[in-house]
C-alpha cells in the first residue's frame, strides 16, 4: 500500500511538473535580444527646388486678427522673419470697427514699428469682423493692389492664424505643395482638396 501511494504521488508530481513545464514554454518563450530602435524620423523640408518651381511666383501669408489678439501679432510675424523662404508680404485683414459686446476694444492698434519691418505687413481693412473668413479678404487686397493682375491671379497664398508659431519651413512647404501639385489644388494639414477656381 506504501509502495502504491508513492508511486501514485511520483506520477501526479511527474504530471505537475510536466504541466508546469509546457504552462513556462507557452507563456515565456526564450526571447531573442531586441531590435535596435529604428533611428529618429529627419524632419523633411520642401520637396522642391523652391527657385526652380517657383520662379517669379510671389508668396503671400493671409491672416486676421481681433483687438483682443493685438499682443500675438509681433510673434506671429517674428516667426515669418525666421522663414526659409519669407513670403513677399503678410497680409493682415482686420474690421475697421469691432464689436464691443465681443471684444474689450473696438479698434485694433498696431505699432508703427512693426509696419517697417520685414517681410512687409500690408494692412487690409475690412467694413466688419466676419470671424475666422475675415483673412480671406486679403485676397480683394492682392487683387486690387498687386500689378499686373496676372501676378496677382497666380500668385501662392498660404493661409495661417494668430494664435500660432510657425515652424520654420513653414512658407516653404506650403509653397512647393501648391508649386509641384495640380492646378488649382488647395493644401491643408491633413491633404489636399480640389477646387475650382
Amino acid at each position: 500500500k506504501k509502495v502504491m501511494e508513492g508511486k501514485k504521488r511520483a506520477q501526479g508530481s511527474d504530471r505537475r511538473s510536466r504541466g508546469r513545464s509546457y504552462i513556462q514554454m507557452v507563456t515565456a518563450p526564450a526571447r531573442s535580444p531586441s531590435p535596435p530602435p529604428p533611428p529618429p524620423m529627419v524632419p523633411q523640408h520642401a520637396s522642391c527646388d523652391v527657385a526652380k518651381q517657383l520662379g517669379s511666383t510671389p508668396v503671400y501669408f493671409f491672416l486676421s486678427s481681433t483687438p483682443d489678439r493685438a499682443a500675438r501679432l509681433p510673434r506671429v510675424l517674428a516667426t515669418m522673419r525666421r522663414q526659409s523662404l519669407q513670403p513677399a508680404a503678410i497680409v493682415l485683414s482686420i474690421a475697421s470697427t469691432y464689436n464691443t459686446s465681443r471684444f474689450i476694444h473696438s479698434s485694433y492698434t498696431i505699432a508703427p514699428e512693426i509696419l517697417n519691418q520685414q517681410p512687409r505687413l500690408l494692412v487690409h481693412t475690412v467694413p466688419r469682423d466676419l470671424g475666422p473668413i475675415t483673412k480671406y479678404a486679403g485676397v480683394n487686397y492682392l487683387l486690387a493692389h498687386l500689378q499686373p493682375a496676372s501676378l496677382a491671379r497666380r500668385a501662392i497664398v498660404v493661409v495661417g492664424d494668430d494664435d500660432m508659431f510657425y515652424g520654420s519651413s513653414f512658407i516653404e512647404d506650403y509653397a512647393c505643395a501648391v508649386a509641384s501639385g495640380p492646378e488649382n489644388a488647395v493644401f491643408s494639414v491633413n491633404g489636399a482638396a480640389r477646387a475650382n477656381c
